[in-house]
């Protein structure tokens, strides 16, 4: 009898670790893994343009037939060269259960997602919950900070303007509700 493949799951890594960040750094510092990232990541799966760039310079490597050693890479570039010697001498985060395999799926999960458009949170998933709330919280300080310099500006212009409160998004009831204890309140 045929078996269907099995699909491991996704690993939990948490939402506030910067993903890129930690994929690159494992890239950096062992060109195993990078040969592994390189075969599996496409090139616009990073959004820091930094980041995108050392994989884009890794992978020109490996298209060249040589091993995606950083040691290789050529120093006509200050963001690539700069970036890796940043990487090249930081420690990873330790989080548990954060293997390669599952930072790679991780980030194969997040560029499918980014690729199929804008994001709805799905309430009942604790880790959309997570960022739904922290997308909130960002544009709401964004937007505070925006208006403090229009404000400021105005203010070293010369110019009168009422004080307001800046305009921010509530984060959605239905988020705030269950983000409070991560799960839905009684009387629901």
């Amino acid at each position: 009898a045929d078996s269907a493949p099995v699909v491991a799951p996704i690993a939990p890594i948490p939402q506030d670790v910067p993903l890129e960040r930690e994929v690159l750094t494992a890239m950096v510092q062992n060109s195993q893994i990078a040969q592994q990232a390189i075969e599996r990541i496409p090139s616009d799966a990073f959004t820091h343009p930094a980041y995108g760039a050392v994989f884009t310079a890794l992978r020109r490597l490996v298209e060249q037939g040589t091993t995606p050693d950083v040691r290789r890479l050529p120093p006509d570039d200050d963001t690539v060269t700069t970036t890796v010697s940043k990487l090249a001498v930081r420690e990873m985060l330790p989080i548990e259960n954060m293997t390669v395999d599952s930072m790679l799926e991780r980030m194969l999960f997040e560029y499918e997602r980014r690729k199929d458009g804008p994001w709805e949170p799905d309430i009942e998933d604790p880790l959309d919950r997570e960022i739904a709330q922290k997308v909130y919280t960002q544009r709401n300080r964004e937007r505070s900070r925006l208006m403090a310099k229009t404000q400021y500006e105005q203010k070293e212009a010369g110019e009168v303007t009422e004080r307001s409160r800046p305009v921010t998004d509530p984060v959605p009831e239905r988020i705030k509700r269950y983000s409070q204890k991560g799960k839905p309140p009684a009387d629901a």
